[in-house]
């Protein structure tokens, strides 16, 4: 019970960082321009496209990682229920 609890756990942050940190990027990529802090300060891809690029680079890095992270967790879960 504890192992499908922590997955169910660690299934509700990574779900919720990765729409999160993904709605971002997507968004960036869209408007050209990507939030780099909890503020309204912006990255613009037209004033400063290496920092735009970099931001975007970092945080699908991020995603990536979370969801390794999860996929990991679901495997380790599983083999160890038996």
């Amino acid at each position: 019970m504890t192992q499908i609890f922590r997955l169910v756990l660690v299934t509700a942050i990574a779900a919720w960082l990765t729409w999160w940190l993904g709605l971002t990027v997507i968004t960036g990529i869209k408007n050209g321009a990507i939030r780099h802090t909890y503020s309204d300060r912006l990255c613009k891809r037209e004033t400063k496209p290496l920092g735009f690029w970099g931001l975007v680079i970092l945080f699908s890095g991020f995603v990536i990682t979370i969801i390794s992270a999860w996929a990991i967790a679901l495997a380790d879960t599983f083999k160890n229920m038996k």
